[in-house]
């Protein structure tokens, strides 16, 4: 499975914010794109828990390793 909140990308859709995505177990915060079958994830970059501006645009990141997207029940 693929998501993305990324408008550009092949996994895009606007029900993206109802899945949480996690990188070898541990929750990924601000997450922009996810792919379990090819192990990655694309993230905001946070320094000292602020997100990180470079020439007034935000960082992002890319990690791989065991992803999971899992639905975020809304109830």
């Amino acid at each position: 499975m693929r998501v993305s909140v990324n408008m550009d990308d092949p996994g895009f859709f606007s029900g993206a914010y109802a899945y949480a995505v996690y990188l070898d177990g541990k929750f990924v915060r601000d997450c922009l794109t996810a792919d379990e079958e090819r192990g990655l994830v694309d993230f905001l970059y946070r320094y000292n828990g602020k997100l990180l501006v470079n020439n007034g645009n935000l960082v992002p990141c890319r990690m791989y390793g065991k992803v999971k997207i899992k639905r975020v029940n809304n109830d």
